[in-house]
């Protein structure tokens, strides 16, 4: 069918940008901000959570939108914040926000149009939400710490 299922998972490893050092030294304390899809997107599967827990076991996903509850839950481990297009939600760029200011050792990961800087020290933009964009992301921040029958893709 000439089908390539490499190929996508190729494209989006290449369209990662990345700012800062966002490699992880374990696993981390993941948060996917889940935001109401637009009529395009439709309902899909989304977050980064489920790959980073496959490549790095012992990654925790929380879903608590509290600054305080996220810290608590990271307990000095580094936190990976997930967005979708944060630059339209204000709730979302206040979250990241209040975990730079509480001085978490934060990852941010855009996963849609990338809006502006937010004060992470590491910060990647996917520019997109598919499974193939979510896996690249993954596989940059788990880096060299990936579980055994795994490949993490360099850059």
């Amino acid at each position: 069918d000439g089908h390539d299922p490499a190929l996508g998972l190729a494209a989006a490893r290449r369209a990662l940008e990345v700012r800062g050092e966002p490699r992880l030294s374990g696993p981390p304390v993941v948060v996917d901000l889940a935001v109401e899809p637009s009529i395009a997107v439709g309902d899909v599967p989304w977050g980064l959570g489920p790959y980073l827990v496959e490549l790095l076991p012992g990654t925790t996903v929380v879903s608590s939108t509290s600054a305080d509850e996220i810290a608590a839950a990271a307990g000095g481990r580094t936190v990976v914040v997930v967005t979708r297009e944060a630059h339209r939600h204000a709730w979302a760029r206040e979250l990241v926000a209040s975990l730079v200011t509480i001085g978490l050792d934060l990852v941010h990961v855009e996963t849609g149009v990338p809006g502006p800087d937010l004060g992470a020290a590491a910060r990647v933009d996917t520019h997109g939400g598919s499974r193939v964009c979510l896996r690249a992301a993954a596989e940059l921040l788990a880096g060299g710490h990936v579980a055994a029958g795994h490949v993490a893709a360099g850059r």
